[in-house]
């Protein structure tokens, strides 16, 4: 699923937020597809004014309640809903929408955009190499829980992700 950005010219992709905050250096290429709420999330961030100017030739996106519906079923399935944010949300619904792959670093987008067979590569970071189920146990008593929720029923405590066995 892995594939180096310099093995896909002519390709299009799906930024994420630290995709361009972390590395895309030249960005006014029409090859680049970014959700609106990502170009939101840099505005409301510290270098805003810097990234206007380098913003602004990108084609921004919109993805459909259908194809968002979709991805957060599969994040659900993943045991990954909990860690990702709308904005990850959005970059994979739009990528599934496009036909286009993800820039991302981020392991949780991976593995949902995996689940999906939707295709990303990596900036700095290795990738995932399969994926994974995640499963959710209490840090206070230890019981384990396969749906996401914040905080243990039982004692109260928060609940930490883990390899869900197969």
């Amino acid at each position: 699923m892995y594939r180096s950005p310099r093995d896909e010219s002519g390709r299009r992709f799906v930024l994420d937020t630290s995709a361009i905050l972390g590395g895309i250096t030249n960005l006014t290429s029409s090859d680049f597809i970014v959700p609106e709420s990502v170009i939101g999330e840099i505005r409301r961030g510290k270098l805003s004014r810097d990234l206007d100017l380098q913003i602004s030739n990108l084609s921004l996106y919109r993805p459909s309640a259908n194809s968002l519906k979709k991805v957060r079923q599969k994040a659900i399935e993943t045991g990954d809903i909990g860690v990702l944010s709308q904005v990850d949300l959005d970059v994979i619904s739009s990528a599934l929408e496009t036909g286009s792959s993800i820039i991302s670093d981020d392991y949780a987008i991976q593995n949902v955009a995996a689940a999906l067979d939707v295709p990303f590569v990596t900036l700095r970071e290795r990738g995932i190499r399969e994926v994974f189920r995640w499963a959710y146990k209490c840090s206070g008593c230890g019981r384990r829980y396969i749906d996401f929720i914040s905080e243990c029923p039982v004692c109260g405590h928060k609940l930490r992700r883990t390899r869900k066995a197969n």
